[in-house]
């Protein structure tokens, strides 16, 4: 979708432009941590670098078996071979920690704006990364029987250590089957996003202070970017599902691009946080007359929200 060409502004106009900006800056986000019941997860958040949110502790409106049915689809789609859920024969990939990881599913079904657009995950992602955030990837995993461990890593790609204390990325994963040990659960070193840096190689190797995600289907993981986070080998039956959605601030370049990809009814089915989360109201990349004052105000308006 491209956009018209846009306004120019004087230096005093957009100066305005951007103290109005100001005042019109969304509430802090631990009101909505507090209305939602999530000051825990929060605190784990500090603490651990990572949260598990379980499906008693919020509604997921149906979401995850929806979510789980759309997966299934697009891989068919894509492969042409329908995914063998139960025995999980289809994907038994022992050479590909990551199973099958399908990019861009926000485009093959609508109930995937639904769930970046869950206010449950939004406020913790808020939280981590402000206001202005960006929908970096979302992303379809599924792993069969056989499929082996993925080392520690963190998820700040490209970016040189040291890390700042603060999030840049963020992660919230939406698990869609069980997660256990034998199913190749992830894992996380508890407390490492303060060491601000990748680990090294003998830290990859040292297993011994991963802590497995133990949790239902409908399970929501949220975690800092920082976080050394892996995965187990898949050692059941069957196929481990998950719907990963990547955040960033507004600064960092997207894993994906949906300004000239997204429909005009996904767009007119949205509200404009939709339309915030898809860059496309980002005043980068600037057009042939320069940046556009108002959408830079606007995202310095949240800038240190």
């Amino acid at each position: 979708m491209r956009t018209k060409n846009r306004q120019s502004f004087d230096h005093d106009t957009a100066n305005a432009v951007f103290d109005t900006a100001l005042q019109s800056v969304h509430p802090h986000p631990f009101t909505k941590i507090r209305q939602l019941g999530l000051e825990s997860k929060v605190a784990e958040l500090v603490t651990d670098g990572y949260t598990v949110v379980r499906p008693h502790e919020f509604n997921d409106r149906g979401l995850t078996e929806r979510i789980r049915g759309a997966l299934l689809r697009a891989s068919e789609r894509r492969n042409g071979v329908e995914p063998d859920f139960e025995g999980g024969t289809t994907h038994s990939m022992t050479n590909q920690s990551t199973g099958e990881q399908m990019f861009y599913v926000l485009l093959e079904d609508p109930v995937f704006e639904e769930a970046i657009m869950h206010e449950v995950p939004l406020t913790l992602i808020t939280y981590l990364l402000g206001e202005n955030i960006l929908l970096s990837s979302l992303s379809g995993m599924l792993r069969g029987p056989g499929s082996p461990a993925l080392d520690l890593h963190t998820d700040m790609l490209l970016a040189p250590s040291q890390y700042p204390a603060y999030a840049q990325v963020a992660n919230a994963t939406w698990t869609l089957t069980n997660y256990s040990v034998e199913d190749g659960s992830t894992c996380f070193w508890p407390g490492s996003h303060k060491f601000c840096r990748r680990p090294v190689s003998s830290e990859v190797a040292d297993t011994s202070k991963l802590v497995p995600v133990v949790a239902p289907p409908g399970s929501l993981i949220i975690w800092h970017g920082n976080t050394w986070h892996g995965s187990l080998a898949r050692k059941n039956a069957g196929l481990r599902m998950q719907l990963i959605a990547v955040y960033c601030r507004s600064y960092f370049f997207p894993h994906e691009s949906y300004r000239e990809k997204i429909s005009p009814e996904a767009l007119a089915r949205n509200d404009p946080k939709f339309h915030d989360l898809l860059g496309l109201n980002h005043p980068f990349p600037f057009n042939l007359s320069g940046y556009d004052p108002v959408l830079l105000s606007r995202g310095n308006a949240y800038r240190d929200v």
